[in-house]
């Protein structure tokens, strides 16, 4: 997050979303997540449009100092609409996201599982003990197999 808007790259897949929040800028920010349906319409027009419609937070944190960071993870649904606010107030008592913090992004749609773990595959090493001699000391080296 910077003065006044969020920086991230908008292809944010479906699913667990791990987000690491730092405050670039010179104020204290906060953050919430809001999922926007369709019938809502774009968020900056929602926030400054004369018709609103009531969305609820589900994520984010509160007042986070300028230099300092967060993480927090959600579970995004896929192909949902989502609009990142900061409702902090200026020194004029102007909330953030009328001077701009406000964003929406779209989730792509979740991408393949990962495949089952594997079992480990048992190798067989052989260790064969070798004596070495250094100019000072005498100790044991072991070889592993590749």
């Amino acid at each position: 997050m910077t003065e006044y808007g969020f920086s991230y790259d908008p292809t944010i897949t479906a699913g667990r979303v791990l987000f690491r929040v730092r405050n670039t800028g010179t104020v204290v920010h906060s953050l919430n997540m809001l999922p926007l349906t369709e019938d809502i319409p774009p968020i900056d027009e929602q926030i400054r449009g004369d018709r609103r419609l009531a969305v609820r937070p589900f994520a984010g944190f509160e007042s986070l100092r300028p230099g300092a960071d967060t993480t927090f993870a959600v579970d995004l649904a896929p192909n949902t609409r989502y609009a990142l606010l900061c409702f902090e107030a200026d020194d004029e008592g102007v909330s953030h996201l009328l001077r701009g913090m406000n964003s929406e992004f779209r989730t792509a749609r979740a991408g393949p599982p990962p495949p089952p773990p594997q079992p480990p595959q048992q190798r067989q090493r052989h260790i064969e003990p070798v004596e070495s001699r250094t100019l000072t000391s005498e100790f044991l080296q072991v070889r592993l197999p590749h």
